[in-house]
């Protein structure tokens, strides 16, 4: 997925790990240069949560579930599941 985070362009890919029951996330910028991999979607918690350089570049993610444990559901993400950006000027 291409994504605006301000003035800047990423590039999320997502892909499911079946063994752990999760979506994982890596975070390209508009050269291709990975910025982060293999980040767990997990709800209700700051995914760059102890990582400064990236919260201050391009701020942050967080998921939130639409019901409890809907975040291991495959097919969930994008409709019960949601990723949200958080810009750093809200952090």
């Amino acid at each position: 997925y291409l994504f605006q985070a301000g003035e800047r362009f990423l590039s999320l890919e997502m892909k499911y790990n079946y063994a752990s029951q999760c979506w994982l996330m890596d975070i390209y910028d508009e050269e291709k240069i990975l910025l982060a991999a293999g980040i767990m979607l997990v709800p209700n918690i700051d995914l760059f949560k102890g990582n400064r350089q990236l919260k201050s570049d391009i701020g942050s993610f967080t998921v939130i579930e639409e019901f409890q444990d809907s975040y291991k559901d495959p097919d969930a993400l994008g409709k019960t599941t949601l990723l949200f950006w958080i810009s750093p000027d809200e952090l």
